[in-house]
């Protein structure tokens, strides 16, 4: 390889770096609006009032801590979610969301296609990872 080709390997690898970081903080912030919305949101009573929780995060977060519950209670899940992370990918610039794309492919180990393109399901998923790890970390920091 020529000097020129070393370079060019170097920059993309700082790029694809720098599209890493700015996805992270993304995906970070769109978790932490879907966690406000669901703070305002009453809780379900899915999980009956032993639990006493009082927000839907609050069962979310008690679902991540103690689930996966069976099979219905997930599909119950996802279909609550759905709405949460339709408006948030919707709220993404084109540019922005053909970024999350690229990390997507990369955390998913999706196909390489995609790059340059919008890859909704990929971005959902990884937004999902997000959500989780967040009601994770909360959970954590209460005990």
């Amino acid at each position: 390889m020529s000097e020129i080709d070393h370079e060019w390997i170097d920059v993309l690898e700082r790029t694809h770096e720098a599209v890493r970081k700015f996805a992270r903080s993304e995906y970070s912030t769109a978790a932490r609006k879907i966690i406000h919305r669901m703070r305002r949101f009453p809780a379900s009573g899915i999980y009956r009032d032993e639990f006493k929780h009082k927000t839907l995060w609050e069962e979310y977060r008690h679902e991540q801590d103690n689930g996966p519950s069976e099979p219905l209670v997930v599909m119950g899940w996802n279909e609550t979610l759905k709405p949460y992370f339709d408006e948030v990918l919707k709220s993404f610039r084109a540019d922005t969301a053909i970024l999350l794309s690229i990390y997507s492919v990369w955390e998913l180990e999706g196909p390489l296609e995609i790059c340059g393109s919008i890859w909704p399901d990929g971005i959902k998923e990884v937004l999902e990872e997000f959500l989780v790890r967040e009601a994770m970390d909360e959970t954590r920091k209460h005990f």
